[in-house]
């Protein structure tokens, strides 16, 4: 029996990041059937909710959680700026130098034959160099570890581009599941031998696992026309680097719906970030500013309900077609037979619709409500059934090349 630990889950409460476990585990469950999946999270009630496999608390966030007050705050600074760095360099020998989460980490792993630090855009300098210490740690320490389905970069801060650097020249294996993001690696000098071309794990989620709930009575009065979702988000911390404000985002993403609705269609704001367990990011919020800017309640509705990754998907499945900030929204509503536009303030949006051959259905975040972008969507809904039978092929691919990414990686390690 294969012991394995995925790592990097942040929280389930955002439903990104319950999709690309989900499609993880389930393809770990099917494909390597003689293994024990255990899973991390900082946020362990939650994620319960959604799996019914083990949970544990994540030792490295809960220390910098409990370092509080002026005191704490300078220990996590200490640790991010020098310890780590110096860590990953292999610098610090003295286990007394380095912060007891680390020990604590290192006990827990050392029941685990593998740990996968599973996939999404957490190795970003705007996120901090604490995304790399679980990998330091497994590094330093010889466990096996490999990363599935990432985006990465860019490294822009002082320093993020030598921790980058080391951390994926030292795993056991790096799955991109975009190739935008090939450029980022070889910007901070690494080899073509040291990552591979897979998919986003969201993509190995199959819908005819999962029952389908009837949430049709929720939105009923919605459904009574053809139906687009959109999904919105806070920007923070990627405002500033764009270049525009929250409000001018809400404007345009209401003026796009304005013309949705001017052309028959009602539109639902569905979530995949809310409050539950409190998660400190809910959409529902921006929802409602951008439904108040619309002001059309009989043709917008934001969806309220606390929703699991899977039932997401399944109302999605119900509507004609998605516009998604959050890429996950765009993946789950593919996923489940909806075709998808992503707003791409990341280049993880546009890298994995072009890496499908989907290329036009990612739009920049400025040109959401320009009169070009409204006639690329009108166009796309008109001709929808068709639009919907090319995704779907599209679709079947990037699931083929996701699990071939991940047979690849993982066959030396599993049994």
């Amino acid at each position: 029996m294969n012991s394995i630990l995925i790592v990097g889950n942040h929280s389930c409460s955002n439903r990104g990041d319950a999709a690309i476990l989900r499609g993880l585990i389930d393809y770990l469950d099917g494909s390597f059937p003689n293994s024990n999946v255990d899973f991390m999270s900082r946020y362990v009630d939650g994620a319960k909710w959604f799996f019914d496999k083990k949970v544990i608390n994540d030792p490295l966030a809960e220390a910098k959680k409990n370092n509080v007050g002026i005191k704490g705050k300078f220990i996590n600074f200490v640790v991010r700026e020098f310890v780590l760095p110096l860590f990953v360099a292999k610098k610090i020998k003295n286990e007394k130098f380095l912060p007891n989460a680390y020990g604590n980490f290192l006990k827990l792993i050392s029941d685990y034959d593998l740990v996968i630090q599973v996939g999404g855009s957490f190795f970003v300098d705007l996120y901090g160099s604490g995304q790399f210490e679980a990998a330091a740690i497994c590094i330093n320490s010889g466990k096996p570890i490999v990363m599935l389905g990432h985006s990465v970069g860019p490294f822009y801060t002082k320093g993020a581009d030598k921790i980058a650097r080391a951390i994926f020249e030292g795993c056991d294996g790096l799955v991109l599941r975009e190739r935008l993001s090939e450029k980022v690696l070889f910007d901070i000098g690494l080899s073509r031998e040291c990552f591979i071309n897979g998919g986003d794990t969201a993509w190995l989620i199959d819908p005819d696992k999962y029952i389908k709930s009837d949430n049709t009575i929720l939105f009923k009065d919605m459904l009574s026309r053809p139906c687009v979702a959109i999904t919105a988000r806070e920007l923070s911390p990627f405002n500033e680097r764009l270049g525009i404000t929250q409000p001018e985002y809400e404007i345009k993403m209401a003026n796009l719906c304005k013309t949705l609705i001017d052309e028959g269609y009602n539109v639902i704001a569905a979530s995949t970030c809310t409050g539950l367990d409190s998660y400190h990011k809910d959409d529902r919020m921006v929802g409602l500013r951008i439904g108040g800017l619309v002001n059309q309640p009989d043709h917008y509705m934001t969806v309220m309900d606390e929703l699991t990754d899977i039932q997401l998907g399944q109302l999605l499945a119900k509507c004609k077609l998605t516009i998604g900030t959050r890429l996950h929204s765009a993946i789950l509503s593919m996923r489940f037979g909806t075709p998808a536009f992503a707003i791409f303030y990341e280049h993880k949006s546009l890298g994995v619709l072009e890496q499908m051959g989907l290329k036009e259905y990612s739009v920049k975040i400025h040109d959401m409500d320009s009169e070009a972008f409204k006639e690329q969507v009108i166009n796309k809904l008109v001709n929808i059934d068709n639009e919907r039978k090319e995704m779907l092929l599209k679709v079947e691919e990037e699931v083929g090349r996701c699990k071939n990414a991940l047979d690849s990686t993982l066959k030396p390690f599993l049994k």
